[in-house]
């Protein structure tokens, strides 16, 4: 989706990324919902503070997980 504010770049060094997924309930014994994000710039680093735009409100992801296949790990860098 086109911004109707501003166009990121790639080589931008900020950490930027847009939600593309919201999947809820993957492993059953679990209430779990998540968010697949597309990094568009910078670096994601686990435990930092992100500001989420849409509701000017700040998130720390402390368990991104990184998926392929049937294995998921934890992600320190992306």
């Amino acid at each position: 989706k086109e911004s109707d504010v501003r166009v990121v770049k790639p080589e931008e060094e900020n950490f930027t990324g847009f939600v593309f997924k919201i999947h809820a309930n993957m492993d059953p014994k679990h209430r779990d919902r998540l968010a697949f994000v597309k990094i568009v710039s910078g670096t994601f680093k686990r435990n930092e503070n992100y500001l989420l735009v849409r509701e000017n409100k700040k998130m720390k992801f402390s368990s991104p997980n990184a998926f392929f296949a049937d294995k998921k790990e934890v992600v320190d860098e992306s």
